[in-house]
Parts: C-alpha cells; sequence; structure tokens
C-alpha cells in the first residue's frame, strides 16, 4: 500500500529573517571600529612619547607609553553602545521600518496585516527585540580595544621615528655658518624644532657631529 507524502512543516512560530547580519559588513564595521579607536590611541601615544623627552627608539621607551595610553582609553568605553550598530541597522531598524509600511520585515515583500507567513521568505511577521549589550558584546570590545592599542602604539612611533630621522636630515643638510671674522662655525652648533603634532610641545636638538635629544615641559632635562 503507498503511503500518503509528507507534508512539509508549516512555518515556526517566531521566525525572524534576517537571522544576522551580512558578514563582509559585520568585519568592514568592525575593521572601521578598531581604527577610529587606532587613530585615538596614536594620538595619545604620540603624545605620552613626546612628555618622555626621549630620542630614539627603545623598549622601555615604548613600555613606559603603552600603560598610560590604555589607561586613557577609558575615555573610549562609551563607544561599547556601537558595537552591535549593524545588528541594530540591519535586525532590528530597517525590519521595523518596513513592518510600519506594510511589508514584510525580512525581506520588503507587499503582505496583508493578518497573513501568518510571508509568501516570499516565510517570515512570520515579528520584528527582533531590542538588541542590548551582553557579556559578549563587552569581550568583543575589549577585544577591538587591545587590538586598536596596539596599532595605534605601531602607528604612532612609527610616525615619531618619522619625524626624527627628518629632524637627523634636516640638520645634516643645513650649510656651515660663517662667522663675523670668517671662522666657520663649530661642529656642535646646536639646531632646534618641535616634534610634529601632536608632540609640538616637545623639543628635538641636534648638532652636526651627530649629538641628539630631545626635552618636553614636563621633563625638562634632555636624553
Amino acid at each position: 500500500m503507498n503511503e500518503a507524502a509528507p507534508t512539509p512543516p508549516p512555518p515556526s512560530a517566531g521566525r525572524l529573517v534576517p537571522a544576522r547580519a551580512p558578514p563582509t559588513i559585520l568585519w568592514a564595521y568592525r575593521a572601521l571600529f578598531v581604527m577610529v579607536m587606532g587613530a585615538y590611541f596614536t594620538i595619545a601615544y604620540e603624545s605620552l612619547r613626546a612628555v618622555q623627552g626621549s630620542f630614539g627608539f627603545t623598549i622601555g621607551q615604548v613600555a613606559r607609553a603603552i600603560p598610560p595610553a590604555l589607561a586613557l582609553g577609558i575615555f573610549l568605553v562609551p563607544l561599547v553602545l556601537l558595537v552591535e550598530l549593524p545588528e541594530m541597522v540591519l535586525l532590528r531598524g530597517i525590519p521595523n521600518r518596513r513592518r510600519r509600511r506594510g511589508l514584510c520585515p525580512g525581506c520588503g515583500y507587499p503582505r496583508a496585516l493578518d497573513d501568518h507567513a510571508c509568501p516570499e521568505c516565510e517570515s512570520d511577521g515579528f520584528v527582533r527585540p531590542a538588541i542590548r549589550p551582553t557579556l559578549a558584546t563587552l569581550r568583543r570590545f575589549g577585544a577591538m580595544l587591545l587590538l586598536a592599542l596596539l596599532l595605534g602604539a605601531a602607528v604612532g612611533e612609527t610616525l615619531m621615528q618619522l619625524d626624527e630621522a627628518r629632524f637627523r636630515s634636516e640638520v645634516r643638510a643645513r650649510p656651515p655658518i660663517v662667522l663675523l671674522g670668517g671662522t666657520p662655525s663649530p661642529d656642535d652648533l646646536i639646531f632646534q624644532r618641535r616634534r610634529q603634532w601632536p608632540g609640538s610641545f616637545s623639543w628635538l636638538w641636534g648638532t652636526r657631529n651627530g649629538q641628539f635629544f630631545a626635552t618636553s615641559p614636563a621633563i625638562d632635562a634632555p636624553r
């Protein structure tokens, strides 16, 4: 005896479409999020390195600048509310707006109010509840914050080393100064200029014979 073909099950109640935000949008947003915070940490790191009043690169100088830069990350904590912004827009904001216009929240297909399921995507018309920060959100924000700190420190240190390299070239490229008596100036004649922004409160000093150091208002002694 032939058995009747099984009837396909009806759409499950509470099915939400789309179920998740597109990964491409998520990762692009998170990369942009890290770069924005990284720009903040770049400014903070360069300022803290300039406060040290040091010239050149050592691991100790970097190690002294990173902890206070991380402490300044406290001002970025309110941004934790924006970590889930793509989900808020794509999974709640846009579907909610479609529903108010009489469209399917999941795909935008026109549907009647008494329809139990969208004929296009089988969504039942429910809009997901408000997305609130969770422990996973805090962990994700913490990971992005640390990544932004490392990015900012790397970029900031690179910019500082490039600025110091330009200063060395500027000092060596200066023509010799002839005094009134016709005697060339000594090689230890000191040249100076401000660091690049945001460390422009610090001064770079150098001589033609290869002696370079820096000073800052916080630490007057050259290093």
